[in-house]
Formats: structure tokens, sequence, C-alpha cells
């Protein structure tokens, strides 16, 4: 087997809470698709793509094929309706992605619920799945969430986050009404991934990681898809929380 220079793993929540922007995120996968055989069109970079999406149930819908034969997928492809079984699809993910490892990895999660629905894979599981893969030093997670007002309190966003080596992983938890800007950005982050020089590559950890670094060095406005809605409820609660009266 040739080496392959990255690989792409996407991890999409298609549960019944993301309907609305069912199409909204199809078209964004799918113009993320096309923008990176453009950019790998021409070129001797191998890189591979894996999909997979999720409700109560896993749906595989690419695993590691080269990004160059992968055909836009549809919304049968990716929105199912049911719960949120994420810790299963992130496990199933990563590990089909311990073999044949990339030289550089790249895996985006991208959901609006809180996990509810898994049976095959623990907290504890991915936990492990994920230092294990980070301890290598070749891999980067990007998690965002989709107007999520429990973000940091998930059972799958802390067992990405809390096990990963410093630095690995990167979030931002984004408006589902600039679904594809988001997206744009992720096009955008996965080139800078995959062409950042070998400096750039090493320093991503201690930069913040992989959002932090893209928008120093490209210029991404990760600050775009930010929720403001959900930045202004933390505010006024942190607000609250001042004017609490002294007892």
């Amino acid at each position: 087997m040739s080496q392959v220079d990255q690989g792409i793993y996407v991890v999409i929540d298609g549960s019944g809470s993301m309907s609305g922007v069912k199409q909204d995120v199809v078209k964004g996968i799918n113009e993320f698709i096309k923008e990176q055989q453009d950019d790998v069109n021409g070129t001797n970079d191998v890189v591979q793509f894996s999909l997979t999406t999720f409700d109560s149930n896993i749906l595989e819908v690419y695993v590691k094929e080269n990004i160059e034969l992968v055909n836009p997928v549809t919304v049968k492809d990716t929105f199912l309706g049911g719960g949120t079984a994420l810790l299963d699809a992130v496990g199933r993910t990563l590990t089909k992605a311990q073999d044949d490892q990339a030289a550089r990895n790249i895996v985006v999660i991208y959901t609006d619920g809180e996990e509810n629905s898994s049976r095959e894979f623990s907290k504890d599981d991915i936990e492990k799945l994920v230092e294990d893969l980070t301890n290598t030093g070749n891999w980067q997670f990007i998690y965002l969430g989709a107007e999520f007002a429990d973000f940091t309190d998930d059972a799958a966003f802390a067992a990405v986050v809390g096990s990963a080596s410093a630095g690995s992983v990167s979030s931002a938890n984004t408006s589902k009404q600039k679904v594809g800007t988001t997206w744009s950005n992720v096009t955008q982050t996965a080139k800078y991934h995959r062409t950042a020089t070998p400096d750039q590559y090493q320093r991503i950890n201690s930069r913040g990681g992989l959002i932090s670094a893209s928008t120093e060095d490209v210029g991404i406005d990760w600050d775009a898809v930010e929720d403001e809605n959900l930045k202004l409820e933390s505010t006024l609660k942190d607000t609250k929380e001042d004017l609490k009266p002294i007892s």
C-alpha cells in the first residue's frame, strides 16, 4: 500500500434534532469533498476519506476511501432521524482508523445533541482510543457543537477532550444558521492540515490546536461561526452569578 498523506474522518450527527439543517449540512459536506478533490488533483498527495453518520444507529458511508473516488452524498446517506449514539459513531470510526494510519490525520465531529443511545462504546472506551491515537503525534480533532447548550458537559465531548494530548483537540460551538460558513472553514482547515510545513505541523498542539493554528497562519475566521445566542446566554448567566446577593 502506498503512503497515505492524510486521513480525513468526518462524523456527522444525523439525529432528528438536526433535521432542520440537513439540506445545508449535505451541501456543505459535498462542497468539502469537491474542494479536497480539486486540491489533490494533479498532485502526488494521497488522501483517504471516511464519513460516518448516526442517530440511534450508525451508518458508515465511506471508510478510508481515496478522496478522488468519493461521490457526493445525499440526505438519505446522512440523515436518519432517531436518537444520538455519538460514542458508538466515534468509536467505530476510530477503531477502523487505527490500522493503516496516514502521515497526518484529522477527525471532524459535528453534533447538536447530548449522547443518549450508544450501546457498543462507553466514554472510557473513547477516551482510550483518543489517547492512543493522539499520543502518536499524528492526530488532530475538531469538535463542532451545533448550538449545543450543554456542549462542555456532554459525555462524548468529555471523552474526546479529556483524554487527548494537550492541544490536539479544537472545539467551537457553532450556529446552525451558519452551516455553510462552518463547512467552508472545515474545508480550509483540512487543506491547511495537509499542506502545513513540517515546522507548522509539529507546533500545532503548542499553539492551541488546529483551529487556532489555522486561524493564525491562513486567516480562517472561526469566530464567524460561533453561536451568538449561546454566547449571550453564557454572558447573562455569568452576570447573574455576579449579581447574587451576599448572604
